[in-house]
């Protein structure tokens, strides 16, 4: 039956003052923030008791924002009254995801048997264990090598190479929640559990150009370490445990493993080897590119540790094959002052999202290693700061596409086996910071990464030749800087390189010959290893060549020049030389000052550029550029475009301009070749310039 309705003006009057009370309501009642905005930092280490805490908090955090943001989505579509979660996201699979939160709910609840709200969103405890439940049984029902497989919108498992990923979460689940799952929920999920480990009785993959099959390896290890231990009762278990270190082994091998007599878990190396996954100083590429990520990988390992200490059983002497040395020559390297990664071909996945805190937790807990242990200290305290600025649970999804929900499962992955880990190796110790920072200090000379670092108490610089990426890093550090850090330079692909377009006058040279990769003049340590030279020979489209001279001193000094020589009559366009900018995660945001005179320029006390020739007169605030971009007509060998620069980490603006008063450039016959006198905290420096040397 059909009705309908007239409303007088007053009638009508009084809905809209309805409506207008509702909606004035609403907003009287704001959605809750998280407290504090901005923790407090400290440059002292962390306790372990304090480090379980802020864990803890950061898994509820996301875990009341996964409930509050409406990830969980109810669903008949494997089973009634079932359910997963919109978990897909960069790089991250639907499967992995949900995994990832799996755990994080079930570390949750078992740590707090007694709470029964959650988070600033007052989540409820029946909630959480409902979803928990379903999204366990859907992965296991969604799971095609599963006897209850049921088709369906998702469908995952091996043989493939990402399972052991998609497992290992929902797989400590079940353990750690599983006094309150149902029989048929954990006998579902061991038939999966296990058949995906069976399906780890493969060939390894042996690649370390380009995209390595290490991260392969690491992973896949600690699910057989779990169901080794977990369901050792099981027929297959000491083939899953054999298993669990053949994988863990190839996961860091490089070539002299394939025939070294070193006794590992009761067999020589070489018996153990199938592959060669890592250069042989142990830098590992990815991606095509130093992704140091996945230089981490082994922090894979923690989670293999985890489960054999858990079980009762010693931990395989597999789990620390090249660990100590690939923190000594190149992982220590990589840390900077706030426990972050550096990433020197250029930001690979997210910005600033501590990723690596587990490869750290791992070092300091299950190895002994105090210096990552304050490094770990650091980065925890950095991550917990950003995700109360952004004030809802997350990290900051809005920043960037690729920090979408599915991908900040994976950090919630990391924070709970973090804690597990100081769970249950509870003996933990940590230096201070100023002596963890004492190993990354000095020149390191990566060739197969092509990469060389140098690190002293001030500053990181970094130089790549890559074929693809070679950016050239400085970055201001500084122990003091921690409780107040002050804005960070990103790791931009394009930085200190610019863009050069070619355009050749010279019709009668044909096609543009094709373009060669950089050539390094040289990569070496100066002033007694103290600090270092780097030279390399870069090739744009087109003939033209760009010489490139990084010289970092022992001091807060850093010298960049470059110059251009063209092989052929054409039209030169430079892009703006040196290009840096200035910016910060969620949390850090603040405003740069901008300091400047004719030559030089000073952000905040943060870091000065001096220039030998006048800079730019209009530069953004938080941005920095040694030169506009310019077009050069030029003839067949002629050189052009000579641009000088001094960065001064750490460096009073007051004093910026006082040093460009005191650099000083005398050209010698060339212009590729000059004589460089500056002043830093150290007194003169006189450089010897020849960028064009052999």
């Amino acid at each position: 039956m059909k009705t309908s309705c007239t409303h007088s003006p007053i009638c009508l009057l009084g809905l809209l003052l309805a409506g207008l009370a509702v909606a004035t309501s609403a907003r009287a009642e704001p959605s809750p923030r998280l407290r504090p905005a901005r923790p407090e930092l400290t440059a002292r280490t962390l306790p372990v008791k304090q480090r379980q805490e802020i864990y803890l908090r950061l898994i509820e955090n996301f875990v009341g924002w996964a409930e509050q943001s409406g990830q969980f989505v109810d669903s008949d579509e494997y089973e009634p009254g079932g359910g997963f979660f919109k978990a897909a996201g960069a790089g991250v699979t639907w499967a992995r995801g949900n995994s990832n939160l799996c755990l994080g709910y079930a570390l949750l609840l078992e740590e707090f048997p007694q709470r029964q709200e959650f988070s600033i969103y007052k989540i409820p405890r029946k909630r959480l264990e409902k979803h928990l439940r379903a999204t366990i049984r859907t992965l296991c029902l969604s799971n095609h090598n599963s006897s209850r497989h049921k088709p369906g919108g998702k469908k995952w498992g091996g043989p493939a190479w990402q399972p052991a990923l998609e497992t290992i979460g929902w797989a400590w689940a079940v353990h750690l929640h599983g006094d309150h799952l149902d029989d048929d929920t954990r006998k579902m999920a061991r038939e999966v559990i296990c058949r995906e480990a069976d399906h780890l009785d493969k060939k390894i993959p042996s690649q370390k150009i380009d995209n390595t099959g290490s991260e392969d390896c690491c992973w896949n290890t600690a699910l057989l370490a779990f169901a080794a231990n977990k369901y050792a009762d099981d027929p297959r278990a000491a083939r899953w445990d054999e298993l669990a270190k053949r994988w863990a082994l190839n996961g860091v091998s490089i070539k002299s493993d394939a025939t070294s007599e070193e006794l590992i878990d009761g067999r020589p190396l070489r018996e153990w080897i199938v592959s060669e996954n890592v250069h042989s100083d142990l830098t590992i590429e990815n991606h095509g590119m130093w992704s140091v990520g996945y230089q981490c990988a082994s922090q894979c390992f923690g989670e293999g540790s985890l489960a054999y200490h858990v079980f009762g059983r010693p931990v395989p002497e597999a789990y620390g094959h090249h660990a100590d040395r690939m923190w000594r020559d190149v992982t220590s390297v990589l840390f900077l002052w706030d426990g972050d990664i550096f990433f020197p071909h250029g930001q690979d996945w997210s910005w600033k999202t501590y990723s690596t805190i587990e490869y750290l937790c791992w070092q300091n807990v299950c190895r002994g290693n105090q210096a990552a242990g304050a490094l770990e200290s650091r980065a925890l305290q950095m991550i917990h700061r950003r995700q109360s600025a952004v004030g809802t649970g997350d990290l900051g999804a809005a920043v960037t596409a690729r920090l979408n929900f599915g991908n900040q499962t994976t950090k919630l992955k990391r924070w709970a086996f973090c804690y597990l880990m100081y769970k249950h190796f509870p003996d933990t110790r940590s230096v201070s910071f100023d002596e963890a920072e004492k190993g990354a200090r000095g020149v390191h000379v990566y060739p197969f990464t092509k990469t060389a670092i140098h690190r002293n108490p001030h500053k990181c610089v970094s130089v790549a030749w890559h074929p693809r990426l070679q950016p050239v890093f400085v970055l201001p550090e500084g122990n003091t800087t921690f409780t107040d850090p002050p804005f960070f330079f990103p790791y931009d692909r394009q930085s200190g390189i610019g863009k050069v377009t070619v355009e050749s006058t010279d019709k009668s040279l044909g096609k543009k010959p094709k373009t060669p990769p950089p050539a390094l003049l040289e990569a070496v340590p100066t002033h007694a290893g103290q600090g270092m030279r780097v030279r390399y020979k870069k090739h744009w489209p087109g003939g033209v060549s760009q010489y490139v001279g990084v010289y970092s001193l022992p001091s807060e000094a850093t010298v960049y020049c470059t110059v251009f020589k063209s092989d052929r009559a054409a039209s030169v366009t430079i892009g703006p030389l040196f290009p840096l900018h200035a910016a910060a995660p969620p949390g850090f945001e603040k405003p740069v000052e901008q300091h400047r005179g004719a030559r030089w320029l000073n952000m905040s006390d943060h870091v000065g550029f001096v220039s030998v020739d006048p800079l730019p007169e209009k530069i953004p605030q938080d941005r920095f550029f040694l030169t506009t971009k310019k077009t050069y007509d030029v003839k067949p060998d002629e050189w052009f475009g000579r641009a000088v620069v001094v960065l001064y980490a750490r460096q009073p603006h007051q004093r910026t301009a006082e040093r460009s008063r005191q650099l000083q450039l005398a050209e010698k016959g060339s212009l590729g070749r000059f004589t460089l006198s500056l002043e830093d905290s150290s007194g003169t420096t006189v450089l010897d310039v020849d960028l064009a040397k052999p």
